[in-house]
């Protein structure tokens, strides 16, 4: 209450003001303001505004805050305000002091966040930017009300996510997959020493609730990021912390929301508040999610009609395990887990040129069920009655827990000789990843712990150069930084027998147990030059040296021929790209380009069993390397005020020194017991060399003032050169269309999703694409299609509604272990104070 009488007395004291300002002189001019740009619908202030008045020769822009100081006007001029993707503003100097120095911009059609940061770790144009990029905003994710991060990737219509468990979701692009994909947050690499080959499902541990925005840049990002950004980068933002607007000194506000979804009745909770000030401000988070099991989709094709169903499942019964027929097929048992993700944020900016932001997040989970270890089983029929039968009891890994704290600070001084920006990020991460196994009839549960401790420094520079040349108007901008990358992991494994509680020491480690260690460094610089207004010539490089060792201590369980692994590996990788301005709206990037990723603890020292074979560590690993070549054309037309653009991107990688699995020996045996069962031994080594090349096309339209159209489609092929063989992680077919209604207080969107076909004979050879999951055709085509709305009640409060997989069809995307969910409706309630 006492907050709305002090807001009401200001305003009633500017409007006094105003009337004593007009009555004496109505053309005196001001002595400055500081405005405040924002986004009615998000709250978050909107950067590099484009603000001026021609008349008296003014002119500015919106800083990173959304800020900008006003000066030199009479009270009576008008002042635009204008931003691509949104609706220009023009406000005279007396409405903007009446507003507090808020102004508000809509968004207009076809919003694109023109301003991007996951390229290059420094804000730029998108114009700018020689790679494809995909741009979610915090407003398409409230939209589509994804449950995890990972399905929120999907919606950028160029993202494949596959998924072992409902607990998961790795993201494909291009081809690549988990440790050949960078994953950041907030500035932060994710990746580290213990990222495997196969599939990833680390994305969901990043609140989906607390985003900003998510970049996609696709293709080889090496001279910027270094090892494991072959296929491209997923850049996560999460929301920051605002000072206080205008003259406030403090403000509060919040959001709030609760979701429900049928298909595995979800339930989610999430708060966030901030608290600013003039130089400080705090943002606090908290969600809360609980997943049932999930049900998937009804609609199966006849001639596989039992494919994903779960008729039996296992639980335990007097102290045995049992065989229980499932009620409802479609219900997948085995996928139910619990999520809770925290985060905690402070800004402090000293002044315009400096501020520094601290970051805490933690995620945990319940145990996550790995559904299709719990779901593979023997099927016989016997007599007409089904009967399965079953590896294991239990497969889960324990509690998904990361931990992040970072200290960013950002610096742009008004003039200094060597850059203009100054970006550091110092960040230390704590990832827990268990598994823990128990073979069906058996009393003994194994587990296997990793614990990883992750050290991180990134400095980065930009200078930018303006041309004093009026004739040859040229913009220039250099980029140079620094990267220091410490992993520490842990490895320990034990078994306990689930009736007398007993443990005992007798299970093979996941990793070297005598303890992991391995460094990255490196060092970078790239330069952009933009010449006559029509060409972006941008040329890097960048060394990264890694440094990698690990200890075997216990060695009687695995007789191996050394007891310490030790790798020294140096690359140099380097970029160079265009974009041409062609004329009447075409529009040319190209790019050449070499990446590397190399080899980690999990790729040099892992011990694990999978089908029929048991993976054994390797010494002798060297780093993997990839040529790139890419060509993006684009053509765009303008119709009034509509605008619609069509594009479409090639790529070809050839990839040598690819780690691959091949079959060998170990004290000359080729099988090795494990777990108390002999596998066939094989380890990684560098003996691949393949290609994979493709294009996306990916289609806008503006159909009228409120209505929009966006579709996509991606083609890949991948193949094997030294033996031949179809190359895993590569999707069929795959692509999205949308039809959007967007309106300030309603949207509507329409959304269908399809996959071709993936012939069991383009599954790789060595189990990666898990055909075992598929149809013993392959994995068949489907399409979906979804609705989402979004109405806002009243100024504070929205409703969501959707409906996912109208047709209630069943599907299981590629390489996939668990079944997509079937018809189901999702209802949340948004609430800001």
């Amino acid at each position: 209450m006492a907050f709305f009488y002090h807001d009401t007395y200001r305003k009633l004291l500017y409007l006094f003001f105003l009337i004593l300002t007009f009555s004496a002189n109505a053309t005196e001019t001001n002595d400055g303001l500081v405005t405040v740009v924002l986004d009615p619908a998000t709250k978050q202030p909107i950067p590099n505004v484009s603000i001026y008045n021609f008349e008296r020769g003014f002119s500015t822009a919106t800083n990173e805050f959304g800020e900008a100081n006003i000066h030199s006007l009479y009270l009576e001029d008008t002042i635009t305000f204008s931003f691509i993707g949104y609706e220009t503003v023009r406000i005279t100097f007396s409405e903007l002091l009446a507003k507090s120095g808020r102004v508000f911009m809509e968004e207009g059609l076809f919003l694109q966040e023109f301003t991007v940061k996951g390229a290059t770790r420094v804000s730029d144009h998108i114009s700018n930017i020689p790679a494809q990029v995909d741009i979610l905003s915090a407003k398409d994710i409230a939209l589509i009300n994804p449950q995890t991060s990972a399905d929120a990737l999907l919606n950028t219509g160029n993202v494949f996510i596959q998924k072992s468990q409902m607990g998961g979701g790795s993201p494909v692009i291009r081809g690549f997959e988990a440790n050949k994909v960078l994953i950041v947050v907030d500035g932060v690499r994710m990746n580290n020493a213990i990222y495997r080959n196969g599939h990833l499902q680390n994305a969901v541990t990043i609140d989906n609730n607390m985003l900003d925005r998510i970049e996609v840049v696709y293709g080889p990002s090496a001279v910027i990021y270094g090892s494991d950004a072959l296929g491209g980068v997923m850049s996560f933002t999460t929301k920051r912390p605002r000072l206080a607007l205008g003259d406030d000194e403090t403000n509060f506000e919040g959001n709030a929301f609760l979701r429900y979804n049928t298909a595995n009745q979800e339930r989610t909770a999430h708060l966030d508040f901030n608290i600013g000030g003039r130089k400080w401000a705090a943002l606090s988070s908290a969600s809360a999610s609980s997943f049932r099991d999930l049900k998937t989709g009804r609609n199966n094709r006849d001639e596989y009609i039992d494919y994903g169903r779960r008729f039996f499942y296992v639980d335990r019964i007097n102290d045995q395990d049992s065989v229980v027929k499932n009620n409802n097929s479609l219900v997948q048992i085995g996928t139910a887990y619990s999520q809770v993700d925290l985060l905690q944020k402070f800004l402090f900016q000293p002044n315009k040129y400096l501020n520094f932001t601290a970051n805490i997040q933690y995620s945990t989970s319940t145990d996550v069920p790995r559904y299709d270890q719990l779901a593979d089983a023997e099927v016989s029929i016997v007599d007409g009655v089904r009967k399965e039968s079953f590896r294991f009891a239990e497969w889960h890994y324990g509690p998904q827990n990361r931990f992040m704290s970072s200290i960013t600070s950002e610096y742009k001084p008004d003039d200094n000789r060597f850059f203009s920006s100054m970006n550091t990020v110092a960040a230390y991460q704590k990832i827990d990843e268990d598994r823990i196994t128990r073979r069906f009839g058996r009393d003994n549960r194994s587990y296997q712990e990793e614990d990883v401790h992750v050290f991180s420094l990134n400095v980065d520079f930009a200078k930018d150069i303006k041309s004093t040349f009026s004739s040859a108007k040229q913009d220039k901008r250099f980029l140079y930084g620094l990267e220091v990358n410490y992993n520490r992991v842990n490895s320990s494994a034990f078994s306990e027998n689930i009736i007398t509680n007993q443990r005992a020491n007798d299970i093979i480690t996941r990793y070297p147990d005598g303890g992991n260690d391995m460094t990255m460094m490196a060092a970078y610089m790239s330069y952009r030059q933009k010449i006559r207004n029509r060409f972006n010539v941008t040329a890097g490089i960048r060394y990264s040296y890694a440094m990698l060792q690990s200890q075997f201590v216990d060695t009687t369980r695995i007789q191996l021929p050394y007891t310490e692994i030790a790798s020294n590996l140096g690359a140099l990788t380097g970029s160079i790209s265009l974009v041409w301005d062609v004329g009447q709206n075409w529009f040319i990037n190209t790019s050449a380009s070499t990446a590397f990723r190399s080899p980690n603890i999990d790729d040099f020292g892992k011990i694990r069993a999978k089908g029929e074979f048991v993976t054994v560590p390797n010494p002798d690993l060297s780093s993997e390397y990839a040529l790139n070549g890419e060509m993006t054309i684009t053509k765009k037309f303008e119709k009034g005020k509509r605008n619609h653009s069509i594009s479409a991107t090639g790529f070809y990688t050839y990839l040598f020194d690819a780690i691959v699995r091949d079959v060998t020996t170990l004290n000359g045996s080729d099988s090795l017991l494990y777990d108390g069962d002999y596998y066939t031994t094989q380890w990684n080594t560098n003996a691949g060399t393949a290609y994979i090349y493709g294009v996306s096309g990916n289609v806008k339209l503006e159909l009228s003032e409120y209505w929009h159209l966006k579709s996509s489609v991606n083609y890949i092929k991948g193949q094997n050169i030294f033996d031949n063989s179809p190359l895993a992680h590569i999707p069929p077919l795959y692509g999205q269309t949308t039809l959007t209604y967007n309106r300030k207080r309603f949207q509507f969107k329409f959304l269908t999703r399809y996959n071709g076909w993936k012939n069991a004979a383009d599954f790789d050879f060595a189990g990666t694409d898990n055909l075992e999951q598929a149809t013993v055709d392959g994995s068949p085509s489907w399409m979906i299609f979804n609705l989402y709305t979004n109405f806002q009640i009243d100024e504070n409060l929205f409703i969501s509604v959707s409906v996912e997989n109208l047709l209630d069809t069943h599907y299981r995307p590629f390489s996939s272990g668990v079944s997509a969910p079937g018809r189901s409706a999702t209802v949340s309630l948004r609430t800001t104070f």
